[in-house]
């Protein structure tokens, strides 16, 4: 399983930490952006 702490290397939260969600929202915003055009 992943782990849940940030890796010791540079000190940042893992990829899967925060590319899930951020993947999300340039997702949507594609989205309304499309939807609105």
């Amino acid at each position: 399983m992943l782990q849940m702490r940030p890796p010791a290397t540079y000190g940042i939260p893992p990829r899967c930490d925060w590319g899930a969600p951020l993947l999300l929202y340039l997702w949507w915003s594609l989205r309304e952006i499309l939807s609105i055009d």
